[in-house]
């Protein structure tokens, strides 16, 4: 017979305490060691602690990165990639205007024009300060209208792109801030 296990390899089963008293006053208490199982500690956050910090960081994150591109890599302290996308999406956006391209706006009776608003307003202010400046009405006759809308289009999907990232590494922040570990660093 192996320790712990009887020869036909079941577990040996540990009878209970006779009555709580007994149980209490120590006879015949079953100890970790005999029940085969470690003590381990209780989480001491519930998930509704942990996701109300992990909101903390990632509503703010999510949304000054719609507002300005790159910005919410920024307040997670990812200042590269902050840089690097927000400095590519607003290029792409103003690269688009300067090719005369079109800044997709809902047009009524037309449901794809919904669908291109949205991935077009995916810069946010971007958009919102085009809109408010009637720019980007696009110029059907200039040569380079077409690379101008798409220019414009995927600055607006590659930030929601972008957002998620953002979310991602908010999320990661809040975990660290948890456990007690560092993220939010640049590499």
């Amino acid at each position: 017979m192996t320790e712990g296990r009887p020869e036909n390899g079941m577990q040996e089963v540990v009878p209970a305490p006779e009555s709580l008293d007994a149980a209490v006053e120590g006879e015949g208490q079953i100890s970790d060691r005999e029940l085969g199982v470690s003590a381990v500690p209780i989480e001491t956050t519930t998930p509704d602690v942990a996701a109300a910090e992990a909101l903390r960081w990632t509503l703010p994150a999510c949304v000054l990165a719609w507002i300005i591109p790159g910005a919410g890599h920024l307040m997670v302290g990812r200042r590269q990639r902050a840089l690097g996308f927000g400095a590519l999406i607003i290029a792409l956006f103003v690269g688009g205007l300067a090719l005369d391209g079109k800044v997709y706006r809902p047009v009524e009776g037309d449901s794809l024009s919904y669908l291109a608003a949205f991935g077009a307003s995916g810069v946010g202010g971007l958009y919102a300060a085009a809109y408010v400046l009637d720019l980007g009405d696009g110029d059907l006759s200039a040569p380079y209208h077409e690379y101008g809308n798409t220019f414009t289009l995927v600055a607006g999907l590659l930030n929601l792109l972008v957002i998620l990232d953002a979310f991602d590494f908010a999320v990661l922040r809040a975990r660290a801030a948890r456990d007690g570990g560092a993220a939010g660093d640049d590499e």
